[in-house]
């Protein structure tokens, strides 16, 4: 958190994009709650509950079922999003680590796009998934999903840059020294609504210096 907010070079490539994220989670956040809060009021209304108590109950309702799916747009959001938000960022901390990576990655037009649509495809599907089952084991399965999606997800740029693709990055990312800390870690944080959008710059962060450990271990 420190390495990210505290340094002055990291903030134009920090607050732009973390603003867009987060602006764009509150409009959905405002949306839904315009959308559930009235769904279940009239619900309430029709089993017979006072309108005076369905305002409350409606808010309720709305807090505990915006916590349950805030997760799977969170992670469909991140999933989508990520390389391109945080292209620049991630670029900035592997030269203030010392690299100097090229800013275009060693792949095509072509190649680039098939990575971008089978990104979103499986962000989507891990997203859906984690609804559909993240409960499971006292929520440790959606930990996992999570994880295992912020894993590839905020590592994506910096692999990216080697030419190591969506197809390629998981076995290229397991080779990387705390990667299974890494994917607790950011599916722990995905739990918690606007905290998670607050920690993408430093997740994204951790991603880049996963991936310059690895290369740092395969150049021993």
């Amino acid at each position: 958190m420190r390495y990210v907010f505290g340094e002055r070079r990291l903030r134009p490539f920090v607050w732009g994009p973390m603003a867009l994220a987060g602006g764009l989670f509150a409009l959905i956040s405002i949306a839904a709650y315009f959308w559930i809060t009235p769904w279940v009021q009239e619900w309430l209304s029709r089993v017979g509950i006072d309108r005076a108590y369905g305002a409350l109950i409606g808010g309720i309702a709305f807090v505990v079922i915006w916590w349950l799916i805030s997760m799977t747009l969170y992670l469909g959001l991140a999933g989508i999003l990520s390389s391109f938000l945080w292209e620049k960022l991630s670029l900035e901390i592997e030269r203030m680590e010392g690299f100097a990576p090229a800013e275009s990655s060693k792949v095509g037009c072509g190649a680039t796009i098939y990575d971008t649509i089978l990104r979103a495809i499986f962000s989507l599907f891990i997203a859906v998934l984690t609804l559909a089952t993240g409960w499971l084991c006292f929520g440790i399965v959606g930990v996992f999903l999570a994880g295992t999606l912020g894993l590839l997800d905020y590592s994506s740029s910096s692999f990216a840059r080697r030419g190591i693709l969506v197809d390629r990055q998981w076995g290229a990312v397991r080779r990387c020294p705390g990667w299974k800390g890494f994917l607790v870690g950011s599916g722990i944080v995905s739990l918690f609504p606007f905290v998670n959008v607050l920690m993408l710059p430093a997740l994204v962060a951790g991603g880049t210096l996963l991936c310059l450990k690895g290369e740092q271990k395969a150049l021993r």
